[in-house]
């Protein structure tokens, strides 16, 4: 099977699409670039997301399923526990958090970004303590909103699930 990538859309475009759909004047202010932010440019989603209800359409939500399905249990609990995050996570954190090795973590987020490209490395960083650690960052947040909405509504509510946190390393949430 062969993956294609379309290029991604800027918020012009996506207000030239509504216009030229027929549409454009039904949709509320500042509609194209709401849909553009919500879809970070992606043609496939953002032509899905301006048909549907406002919910995540279906095509767009069984799309992403057949991606975390291919998954084995390991890398999706960490796709899921990452989405409580926010779009953004931190490798140490999540390490923490599921009791897993943080090198063994790291190499699981290196092959999520490598071969299966659902998430991005951003950076590394320092800790205060002077560990190191790999920031990455969910392709598209809708990525991030499928995992995290097929998450228990107990997983979701992360300060629970890391013990013995402390200090701003280790803050997870408003990213």
């Amino acid at each position: 099977m062969t993956e294609i990538q379309p290029g991604l859309l800027e918020s012009k475009d996506v207000e030239r699409l509504l216009r030229l759909s027929g549409r454009f004047e039904q949709f509320p202010e500042n509609y194209a670039a709401t849909l553009h932010a919500r879809a970070d440019g992606n043609p496939l989603f953002i032509r899905e997301l301006a048909c549907g209800s406002g919910d995540m359409p279906e095509t767009i939500a069984g799309m992403i399923r057949v991606k975390i399905d291919r998954l084995d249990a390991g890398d999706r609990d960490l796709l899921l526990i990452a989405s409580v995050h926010g779009r953004e996570f931190d490798s140490a954190v999540l390490s923490r958090s599921l009791g897993r090795n943080l090198g063994d973590v790291e190499e699981r987020l290196r092959a999520l970004d490598h071969v299966y490209g659902l998430i991005q490395f951003i950076r590394e960083e320092e800790l205060p303590d002077g560990r190191f650690t790999s920031r990455y960052r969910f392709i598209y947040d809708l990525y991030r909103q499928f995992c995290y909405e097929s998450l228990l509504p107990a997983k979701r509510n992360f300060e629970f699930r890391i013990p013995n946190c402390e200090g701003p390393q280790l803050q997870t949430r408003g990213n």
